[in-house]
């Protein structure tokens, strides 16, 4: 049996653009050293019926790094003030294409929403197509959303250090970063102030972006 793909095409998501069991949701956001602002960018031009999810709040803000994912209980609550029910099909987009969109993606798949998707081109494919955008900032009614962590997806700190230690024992264990080769190799240095250059022992580099094509996945066999 196939997998169902994470991704779903704008024709799809304008049919159901009056559905009231859809949650569309703008996950635009921007590396620390861009001048644009996601949130002003999601006011002046969004998909109708869109609400926008700031990953940098949805997040653990105790932490000292950025977006670290929230506890249940703080995702639950922030993401049922937006609207969005554990019932409802969850499209998610960004204004680059695929960028932040499959990080807010995965936020929900480890909190257990069941029915939840990126669009596929994201805004930039939309707009190309003409579809309808709408602006200002909307007032969603709010919903019942119950997190559950799914523990096995995510590694913790500990779990990392142990894993890069046997890499450095040729164990069948994989690191994978997914950042630019240029940061991987510590030639360029990281967009925030105070992050140190470099990578784990052990892991190798599949940079994000040699995936992407016009803001879409590549095709899966030209991974390979």
């Amino acid at each position: 049996m196939s997998e169902i793909s994470p991704f779903v095409d704008t024709q799809f998501v304008f049919e159901n653009l009056n559905n009231s069991n859809f949650c569309i949701v703008d996950a635009s956001w921007h590396m620390p050293n861009s001048d644009q602002s996601a949130l002003d960018n999601f006011t002046s031009g969004h998909i109708p019926g869109a609400i926008y999810f700031d990953l940098d709040k949805i997040a653990d803000t105790s932490s000292t790094l950025p977006h670290m994912v929230a506890s249940p209980e703080t995702f639950e609550r922030m993401v049922g003030e937006l609207g969005i029910g554990e019932n409802d099909t969850i499209i998610i987009y960004d204004s680059s294409g695929l960028f932040s969109a499959a990080r807010v993606w995965w936020n929900f798949k480890i909190m257990g929403a069941k029915n939840c998707f990126v669009l596929r081109g994201g805004l930039p494919k939309w707009r190309r197509e003409n579809r309808p955008i709408t602006t200002g900032k909307p007032s969603p009614k709010a919903k019942q959303f119950n997190a559950v962590m799914q523990t096995e997806q995510v590694a913790e700190k500990s779990e990392l250090l142990k894993i890069a230690t046997a890499l450095e024992n040729l164990s069948e264990a994989q690191i994978i970063d997914v950042r630019a080769k240029a940061r991987f190799s510590a030639q360029a240095p990281e967009p925030r102030p105070g992050m140190r250059s470099g990578r784990i022992p052990g892991s190798k580099n599949l940079p994000f972006m040699d995936l992407i094509k016009d803001g879409e996945m590549i095709d899966p066999g030209a991974i390979n």
